[in-house]
């Protein structure tokens, strides 16, 4: 569970970062890394949540958030994209909205929400008890 605004804006100039490859791009890397961490664990599944709070949904030149990403790029998006699929991302204020999930929008029910999702009915045999 990825618990974010989205807005990835780590600076090299002020050492929070190393400069290179990793300081360009670093929505796109955590969309990148979070797919990567779902498909390594295949034939087994493993689900990424994410839930956006406060993300900003701003695009273009001079947007506030994902400035080191193409204009295209905002922290909703990225948040949005991290999920496994929709139904695995929420929001909570801001402008960005989950359209899977747009009536969960507190903290509290979203994690129930993800908490009852990876709980499985089982049925256990007469001969066990």
């Amino acid at each position: 569970v990825l618990l974010g605004d989205g807005d990835a804006t780590a600076d090299p100039a002020k050492g929070q970062i190393e400069s290179g490859t990793r300081a360009t791009n670093q929505c796109t890397q955590a969309v990148t890394e979070a797919k990567a961490a779902a498909a390594a664990a295949s034939p087994n599944a493993t689900w990424v949540y994410s839930i956006a709070y406060l993300a900003d949904t701003t695009t273009g030149t001079g947007k506030a958030s994902c400035k080191t990403d193409a204009s295209t790029v905002s922290a909703c998006t990225t948040m949005q994209n991290i999920a496994s699929d929709p139904s695995k991302f929420y929001s909570v204020g801001g402008s960005c909205i989950s359209s899977s999930n747009p009536n969960t929008t507190d903290l509290v029910s979203i994690f129930k929400n993800v908490a009852t999702s990876l709980l499985k009915m089982r049925r256990i045999p007469n001969s066990t008890l």
